[in-house]
């Protein structure tokens, strides 16, 4: 009987325990989703939730369920950019999850670590992740597989390798539905999404990550839905449907908010208002803005108030508020030169010379763009040079590897190997230069034949004029006055009255042809005197206005470049007579500081880009400001005339 009590309390105390652990156990699991999907401002509720967790898991006596929590506070410092308090975690994690042999969620551990590296050492993440990745097929953990493929189809994207970065992604999501994970699927397919938008596949794009909305949302992921709802928001604007981005960004706006990622907020109210303003809610478009750059300077996330502001003048503008715009630009270029973002400076410039021409600040707006231009070549050499360096980093580190590997085995065969690797290396390197170097010589042989081909050409047809002039002009006067004179000695005529006008008339002929071959009159009146003789000369044949301001101390130059600078302005003003039907032109020469600068106008029908390029007389203009140190920009607006400008010292 005894042994029968004995046996009935025993059962209700083991019954009692294990209701008891499934109950803590669903405690546990309530509290782990809360941290895992905590707000961004709300730090104490996680660590709140996190102490109850941990308490749970000392009572279970579960070190992996202790350590899970540490992961997870690992992983809200890494998402609120944290990572040295993310790594420190990390280790804890890591610790426990080696005490207890589950090497599952250790292995889960190094793979968050290996993400804190992607940013700033790659080819070790890259390294670690493929290491994980081995590791966990051998183990048969699904998850782990999938985040391994999305960390490698990561660091592939951010060497703007896409096709390498689909297959991880096509990779992870084939392992992702292998073990039913709705939310590595949804992951999987927001990347899988935003690589076939940068492909410009907007509807297949579209398609990807609707289908990783749903699943987003049946989780309760707040997070991967403000990251899903955001690129369907771009994909709209992108296919011009602003009323569809707008009504996704909205929704990403309430995730943001939920969340409490300021710097979301901002980014997604500045989308918001881009589509506002698209829409034609200018007014909404700009409150939107404001709010953005409060949270920004609240916040201190300075990198992004440049393009807020940016943003913002490029409103204005399409209001008509060109000085207001002007304004929030140079806010803009402000922000950009205290975060030391060049890429924002040089929009900012670009922006900066557009308003500028708008209000017909040319020669500001001109300094404006050759600033960009500069800055924007600088930013191209520097890109370059980093491709370079990161490229060279990885060969060297994949080459030491290399041999490491190779030191074990025979030696005499594997440096045979290198050095045939490194002979056709070299070999293909030096075709493939010898194959640029050749073509870019047959390129500008091609183009200097066609340029001396139709300097001939132009050459002629000058002939072929001064041989009319001389026959048509100084040829026919001869003739009537040998004629006149040959009457006067047969006593036909009485007398040579009005000879010595026609005479007259003729040396003024020859005097002008001899101008047009030589100006020789610029050694005894100057270049000053002679550009308003031609312009006055100009004004009376072709009927066009001309008007001119050179400076006195243009004079002063040496004799070759008042040549090069008058044979200019003649080519400037041939091609207005010939092609631009233009009812005035200007022709501008000033001193500023150390240098000159020149500049010449017309009010024509102006120049289109391949007559800028292939242009005999514009070529020849290029040629001859090279001539004097400086270089000839020309710039068109179509139905308003022609400019060029040329600074030289």
């Amino acid at each position: 009987m005894k042994l029968c009590i004995f046996c009935v309390v025993n059962l209700m105390i083991i019954t009692c325990f294990g209701q008891n652990k499934e109950q803590l156990e669903e405690q546990f699991d309530s509290l782990a989703k809360n941290i895992r999907q905590s707000t961004y401002y709300d730090s104490s509720s996680v660590f709140s939730y996190g102490d109850s967790a941990i308490k749970i898991a000392r009572e279970l006596k579960d070190l992996s369920r202790e350590a899970l929590i540490y992961q997870y506070y690992g992983n809200y410092y890494y998402f609120s950019r944290k990572k040295v308090s993310s790594a420190q975690y990390y280790i804890k994690s890591k610790k426990l999850a080696k005490k207890n042999e589950d090497w599952t969620l250790y292995n889960t551990t190094l793979i968050r670590e290996a993400f804190i590296l992607v940013d700033s050492d790659s080819y070790t993440a890259e390294k670690q992740f493929k290491e994980l990745l081995e590791k966990s097929i051998e183990r048969g953990d699904g998850e782990n597989i999938v985040e391994c493929y999305n960390g490698l189809g990561i660091i592939s994207e951010s060497r703007s390798n896409r096709n390498d970065a689909m297959d991880y992604y096509l990779k992870a999501l084939k392992s992702a539905e292998k073990i039913d994970s709705k939310y590595h699927i949804s992951m999987m397919l927001n990347n899988i999404g935003l690589i076939k938008f940068y492909n410009k596949q907007y509807e297949e794009a579209e398609k990807d990550l609707q289908r990783g909305l749903k699943y987003a949302e049946e989780l309760g992921e707040e997070r991967l839905a403000f990251n899903l709802h955001n690129n369907l928001g771009l994909i709209s604007s992108e296919k011009g449907d602003f009323e569809a981005a707008r009504e996704h960004y909205g929704s990403t706006l309430i995730k943001a908010e939920n969340l409490g990622f300021p710097q979301g907020i901002g980014v997604t109210l500045l989308n918001l208002s881009n589509s506002y303003s698209e829409l034609g809610k200018k007014d909404t478009a700009l409150l939107y803005i404001d709010s953005a750059i409060h949270i920004f300077e609240m916040t201190g996330d300075y990198p992004f108030l440049p393009k807020a502001y940016f943003l913002k003048g490029s409103v204005t503008r399409s209001l008509g508020n060109y000085n207001e715009a002007l304004g929030y630009v140079e806010t803009g270029l402000e922000y950009a030169d205290k975060v030391g973002s060049k890429q924002d400076e040089a929009s900012g410039l670009r922006f900066k010379s557009m308003i500028l021409k708008d209000l017909g600040r040319y020669e500001i707006a001109l300094a404006a763009y050759e600033e960009f231009y500069s800055l924007h070549d600088s930013l191209a050499e520097v890109n370059n040079a980093e491709k370079m360096a990161e490229l060279q980093v990885i060969y060297d580190l994949e080459k030491k590897d290399a041999e490491i590997e190779l030191l074990a085995k025979d030696n005499a065969l594997n440096n045979s190997r290198i050095n045939i690797i490194i002979i056709s290396s070299v070999s293909f390197l030096v075709l493939v230069l010898a194959f640029f170097h050749n073509r870019h010589v047959r390129l500008r042989r091609k183009q200097q034949r066609d340029y001396t081909q139709k300097l001939i050409s132009n050459i002629d047809e000058e002939r072929s004029r001064i041989s009319r002039d001389l026959h048509d002009d100084i040829g026919q006067s001869l003739s009537v006055i040998k004629s006149k004179i040959n009457l006067y000695r047969q006593g036909k005529i009485d007398n040579l009255d009005g000879l010595d006008g026609e005479v007259g008339e003729m040396i003024n002929q020859t005097r002008n042809l001899s101008h047009t071959l030589h100006p020789s009159y610029l050694e005894k009146i100057g270049l000053v005197r002679s550009i308003a003789s031609l312009a006055e000369r100009v004004q009376k044949s072709s009927g066009i206005v001309c008007s001119y301001e050179v400076a006195e101390a243009a004079d002063d130059l040496p004799l070759e470049i008042q040549t090069q600078v008058y044979r200019i302005v003649q080519e400037s003003i041939n091609n207005t007579i010939k092609h631009a039907n233009a009812s005035a032109l200007k022709i501008i020469l000033v001193q500023q500081g150390g240098y000159y600068q020149f500049e010449y106008m017309d009010n024509g029908r102006g120049f289109t880009e391949k007559e800028i390029s292939d242009g005999i007389g514009l070529n020849t203009i290029r040629e001859r400001a090279l001539k004097i140190g400086g270089r000839a920009i020309f710039s068109d607006n179509r139905g308003k005339g022609f400019r060029c400008v040329i600074r030289f010292e």
